[in-house]
């Protein structure tokens, strides 16, 4: 067990361990984050792979190809666990952000936009910078590979049609989104969006995030207002599912904010590679001649 466990921590960006001795709290939850995020990156890794072409063609191009997807898994899981960190502290951010604005209608919400932007590069700051690069692969990875499966993050639920993958992904993070887009047909992804979405509207809980490491983060744009003291489970019991969501359909999630502290950092965003070189690099053995089809992500066939 403790081999095993010596293991796991090995997968585990070094940022994510705590100073003092591991709690059981943090094992459990190390655990769980560990066989989502492989699981996740599996998934992206097989679909991409799947597009590769070595050259010339192989006798035992099924082998060669299993390897890629091996080498391209390793990375992505790493670069997953961060990404499920950041969706985790964003997550309470907009929850405290419902409470504080709890007075706020739907037509109120629509109006004010983009407000979490400063909240979202506070949470990359505390991310050490040679990390958000490969966080904004594995992010682009994920946004092209739910397009290709006809989920986007706009992709609009069937029985509640204010409510997108957006939410999902917010709310239920990594956790749920596997979920879903890791489902067989698009009409068993649009079930599964349908069905969380009746959980949200129900006012259902959901599974409580815990952090890695920090006491809870605080909103940049409420700093100056006495902390409250929420759940961070509920929508606030006044406030309608509706204007919540309106909220969060009205966020920009993850690159905006990532490229900007990349900017800040690095004084370019020139060195950002597209997705395909990016794969290419990983997976790319001494010797190798092959092909990444650039259809990676395009819609599949109905």
């Amino acid at each position: 067990m403790r081999n095993h466990l010596a293991d796991e921590r090995k997968v585990v960006p070094r940022y994510f361990e705590p100073a003092g001795p591991l709690s059981l709290d943090y094992e459990i939850e190390l655990r769980y984050r560990l066989r989502q995020c492989r699981r996740l990156s599996a998934f992206l890794a097989t679909h991409c792979c799947a597009k590769l072409t070595p050259l010339p063609v192989l006798h035992d191009d099924q082998v060669w190809r299993k390897r890629k997807t091996r080498l391209l898994k390793e990375h992505l899981t790493i670069n997953l666990f961060a990404l499920y960190e950041f969706l985790a502290r964003f997550r309470e951010v907009v929850l405290r952000s419902l409470h504080e604005f709890e007075g706020c209608s739907s037509a109120d919400f629509a109006r004010l936009g983009f407000v979490l932007g400063l909240d979202q590069q506070g949470i990359f700051d505390s991310f050490p910078a040679k990390s958000l690069m490969p966080i904004l692969y594995a992010w682009r990875m994920l946004e092209g590979i739910a397009n290709s499966k006809g989920v986007s993050l706009n992709c609009k639920a069937t029985r509640y049609p204010f409510t997108t993958v957006k939410v999902v992904l917010v709310l239920g993070g990594l956790d749920r989104f596997i979920a879903m887009i890791s489902k067989g047909s698009m009409k068993e992804r649009l079930q599964d969006l349908d069905a969380y979405n009746a959980e949200i509207w129900q006012n259902q809980t959901w599974k409580v995030h815990i952090k890695l490491l920090g006491p809870p983060l605080a909103s940049i744009r409420h700093l100056a207002p006495p902390p409250k003291r929420i759940s961070s489970r509920d929508f606030p019991q006044s406030m309608s599912p509706t204007a919540a969501i309106t909220f969060i359909n009205r966020q920009c999630i993850c690159e905006p904010s990532l490229t900007a502290v990349i900017l800040r950092l690095f004084g370019t965003i020139e060195d950002i590679l597209p997705v395909e070189r990016y794969v290419r690099d990983v997976i790319k053995e001494e010797g190798d001649s092959f092909h990444l089809l650039p259809t990676w992500n395009m819609p599949e066939s109905p």
